[in-house]
Order: structure tokens, then sequence, then C-alpha cells
């Protein structure tokens, strides 16, 4: 798979949904990414993950703006500052995400799809009586023509586009946890666009990382299995591989999981409190580190080599 350019200049990004309240696992992230950003000279780019139109919140955008300038997070690029890779709101890059799946089909490398719902459950019942683990999209051996998608779309039937995954293994080079290994067999052909003409995530996020040429994608672990699929994806499409880091889980003091509304009220009662002073901030970042915070008050240009490393794994912090 193709590298990002060494001696590009590293830009980060964070990008919530505008779904409710900036938690502490958002704030979190934000955060080493704008750290990081800083460190290697780079840029920090936000961008609102907005395609989900049913979960999106009214304003809820505007709200997590405030709540990252508050926290002292200013973005180089994104929403109210502009910047070249825009628009920065993923509603408003439609155009994008349908060229892009236009090209994929015109090359064999996706195709159209057409069950219902219910159809689909079926499947996954199937292959659970089979014994299966996980439920693999059945490619057909006969892919659907533009005129066959046009007259299911007029009989009322949902059409998709879905991508061919590659029939081998998927080996995500992670900077935290090392290189990570997905099998092909657990690997299935995802949707791109659905049948409304919104992209997924999953193709969303690919193709607006490279537009907005991304070098470094920091965020937490449960997108981890997301990521053979990106890595097919920018494969399909021919985009650079960035470097991958995925955060610890965040714990609580009682070494549990924290749920999301002790993330969600960690924020809020900051917040209300007046914020977040410079010792939380560190601890929150995970740069409890001695030498590194050492390296990060002498404004050092580099961090040394396993700075990354190490930070992650200071990452999963416990907040009282």
């Amino acid at each position: 798979m193709p590298r990002m350019d060494a001696h590009r200049i590293a830009r980060t990004r964070f990008a919530p949904s505008p779904t409710g309240y900036l938690h502490i696992g958002g704030a979190r992230t934000a955060l080493f990414n704008f750290l990081l950003a800083r460190r290697l000279g780079g840029k920090f780019v936000l961008r609102i993950e907005d395609t989900d139109q049913t979960r999106n919140i009214a304003e809820a955008d505007r709200k997590l703006m405030e709540d990252l300038r508050w926290l002292g997070l200013q973005w180089d690029e994104g929403p109210e500052v502009g910047g070249p890779g825009g628009p920065y709101h993923q509603s408003e890059r439609l155009p994008q995400y349908h060229a892009r799946a236009r090209e994929l089909l015109e090359r064999g490398l996706a195709y159209y799809a057409m069950e219902t719902r219910a159809e689909l459950e079926a499947m996954r019942t199937a292959a659970q009586q089979r014994g299966e683990k996980g439920f693999r999209y059945p490619r057909p051996t006969h892919f659907p023509s533009e005129a066959d998608a046009q007259r299911a779309r007029d009989a009322g039937r949902p059409v998709v586009v879905r991508l061919k995954m590659p029939e081998r293994d998927v080996t995500v080079r992670d900077r935290i946890l090392g290189d990570v290994t997905i099998r092909a067999e657990e690997l299935s052909d995802f949707v791109l666009l659905k049948a409304d003409g919104w992209p997924t995530y999953h193709f969303a996020v690919v193709v607006d990382d490279a537009a907005m040429q991304i070098t470094h994608v920091l965020r937490g672990q449960e997108h981890l299995m997301n990521t053979p699929n990106h890595i097919a994806l920018q494969e399909a499409l021919g985009y650079p591989t960035p470097e991958y880091a995925h955060l610890p889980i965040i714990f609580n003091m009682s070494g549990s999981k924290m749920s999301k509304r002790e993330k969600d009220k960690v924020v809020r009662d900051a917040a209300k409190a007046g914020g977040l002073d410079d010792a939380r901030l560190i601890e929150l970042a995970g740069l409890d580190d001695p030498a590194l915070m050492a390296a990060w008050r002498r404004g050092d240009t580099q961090l040394p080599g396993d700075a990354l490393l190490r930070l992650a794994r200071a990452l999963a912090v416990h907040l009282p």
C-alpha cells in the first residue's frame, strides 16, 4: 500500500459528529491531535462528520466548536476559519463522495446491491444457523448493471454501493498496538453509499482524510476494527495510508470502563467549575511522563522516537 511521504507537513484532524456534548473521550482525542500537530510543526484540522441525518442535533456543531475553544484547542483549518480542504462539514461534500463511488463502479472495484433489510436479516440468520462466526456479505457471481440498479429503484428496492474487499489478509500498522492483521475471511464487502445517497462513515472518512491530506489518524481503539476497511478503500482509490494510532479506552477510578454519561459529565462539570487547569490538561493528554513533560516545556521541535507510544500508554488515564 502507498505510504505517506515522510517529508510532508504533518496534518492531524479531529472529526466529531454533532450528536451531543463533547465528552471526555472526544476532548482527549482532540487534545492529543492538537498537541501532536503542534509538536510536528503541522496543522490541526477540524471536520464535522454530519452524514448520519437521523442522529444529528441542531446547533451541536456550534457547541462542539465552543467547547474546543474553551479547551484552548483552536483549529488551523475547518469550519469558521476555512482552508484549502473545505468544505469541512461532510454534508456539504456529497458531490465528492458520489464522484468517487462512480469511479469505483466504473473500474469494477465496487458494485450495486439491492437487498431489503428483511432479506439481509434472513442472510444473517442463515449464517448463524450454519455456525459461521459473524456475517460476511455473500458477494454475487453476477454484478447488477446500471440498468438493473435503476429498475430496482423504480420498483422501490433499496440500492446501495458496496466495495469489493480484497481476498487477502489486511494488516494495520498501528503506532501504538503494532501490527494487527485481520484475516480475509473476517472481511466483508461493506456499503459505501446508502440507498438515500448518503455515504457511510467508512466511505466519507477515507475520502475526506485523503482530500484534506491527513497524515496521522489518532482515534479511540473502538475504531481499530474499522481500519482494514479503510485501508482496502485507500488502496482501491490509490490514496496513501496515513499513520494510525488507536488510543486506549478511558477508565474511571474503580478501573472499569467509563460510561458515556460519565464521559459527558466530566466535561460539563469542568465547564461549570470554570475550566480545566494545566494539571488536568496534562493528565488528560497523558503527559505525566517526566522526561516527556520536560521536553514539551523546553519546546523541543522533536519528541523522542518512541514518544507516541509512551504518550498513548499513559492515555488510559484515571479521572476522578
